[in-house]
């Protein structure tokens, strides 16, 4: 049923609503049970293994995921590799941003420009020193499957570019590939040497590393960047930019909603779950909880000096548990160097398309729309001690 649909935000608007409910559980007509209770979904998310189905959205071969043991290496070696970069030295931020149009009359527009930016930023671990057709696919994937299907949800033809990708990858693949110990991009992350993986399977677990990589750093980028030119004069030292980041993903989270299926007969708060049913944790209406965050609706970036219990167990926006966004510091880091940067260096101004709302498909995405850098004299953001960086 939500599958089909182009924007999900009226279906969120609706879900906020069980926030409010005493028990903030709800069991929608079709089936699904909603959580929209923070400390709920987190004993969720780190339950028994034994009531919940084990998933991963980017860990995964069609609907099942890789075995425990094989995920766990994956995400160390991606990591590793993640880690082995200097990743903002490896681009050129404000060349990037001038050929997306950022200083153009036009301006940067919504939903696209982040996920293009965060290609280039993360391009090295993606494939370093390899044969340019795996950066070549790399964009195709990006241009004709992440944004058109992942974000604008076009009418016809979705998905299509998926499996025209994944045939080529898996040809790259099956040709093989050197692996670098220690790991030094997404390909030594998926081609394991001691439990080896079918080409088919690399290329398809690349292409979901890809996505988490790209597709959500980039769409929260847009957020950061656009909350910032509608609020004023943006973050002047390291610990607001941190603060401002953070309030940015409770009220945008990217990723929206998380799903896990039941494997047995249980309760959930006050509602009995049957087997093989799905329940919904509202990540979006868990964040704008009126009960556990005040003004929930409003950007208050000031919120984050001081947390109480029930907000650090509602804020929620890489998950929880073993099958939590393995790269939640790398993805904060990137927003962190980018946004820095581009504070620093522009006056921000931005339009939001009449009528326009918030585009919600598998990612959590800004409203049509464009925003505008103009370069100024460098403004310093300082640490925490007063030190310019």
């Amino acid at each position: 049923m939500l599958g089909q649909k182009r924007n999900l935000w009226p279906y969120l608007i609706k879900w906020e609503a069980v926030a409010g409910r005493a028990d903030k559980v709800q069991r929608l007509t079709f089936g699904t049970t909603v959580v929209a209770d923070g400390r709920l979904a987190r004993t969720l998310l780190t339950a028994n293994r034994d009531d919940y189905q084990e998933q991963s959205g980017f860990l995964r071969i069609g609907a099942e995921p890789i075995g425990r043991s094989t995920r766990s290496q994956v995400v160390q070696r991606a990591l590793s590799g993640l880690a082995s970069h200097d990743l903002p030295r490896t681009y050129d931020l404000h060349s990037e941003l001038t050929a997306l149009g950022a200083t153009s009359t036009r301006g940067l527009p919504h939903q696209g420009w982040g996920v293009r930016l965060m290609r280039r930023h993360f391009a090295a671990a993606m494939a370093y020193e390899r044969d340019p057709r795996f950066q070549q696919l790399v964009d195709t994937y990006v241009e004709e499957s992440v944004i058109p299907d992942d974000i604008r949800a076009r009418r016809r033809g979705r998905y299509r570019a998926v499996d025209g990708v994944r045939e080529e990858l898996t040809c790259l693949f099956a040709a093989g590939q050197a692996v670098n110990d220690p790991p030094r991009d997404l390909i030594d992350a998926v081609s394991l040497a001691d439990q080896p993986l079918t080409p088919p399977v690399m290329a398809e677990l690349y292409q979901r590393l890809l996505l988490s990589m790209v597709g959500f750093t980039g769409v929260a980028l847009e957020w950061v960047v656009l909350l910032a030119a509608r609020n004023g004069v943006p973050p002047t030292t390291d610990e607001k930019l941190q603060d401002h980041i953070h309030e940015t993903l409770r009220l945008h989270p990217t990723a929206w909603r998380l799903v896990r299926q039941a494997r047995r007969d249980h309760a959930i708060g006050s509602h009995q779950l049957r087997s093989g049913e799905a329940v919904m944790i509202a990540i979006h209406a868990i964040h704008r909880d009126q009960s556990v965050w005040p003004q929930a609706a409003t950007f208050r970036p000031s919120r984050w000096h001081s947390l109480s219990p029930d907000q650090q167990a509602s804020f929620l926006p890489f998950g929880k548990g073993n099958e939590m966004c393995p790269a939640s510091r790398f993805a904060i880091q990137a927003l962190v160097s980018c946004a820095r940067e581009i504070f620093q260096s522009y006056e921000l101004s931005s339009h939001i398309r009449r009528r326009s709302r918030p585009r919600v498909l598998t990612l959590l995405a800004p409203p049509a729309g464009r925003t505008n850098l103009t370069p100024h004299v460098a403004r310093t953001i300082r640490n925490d001690e007063g030190t310019p960086r």
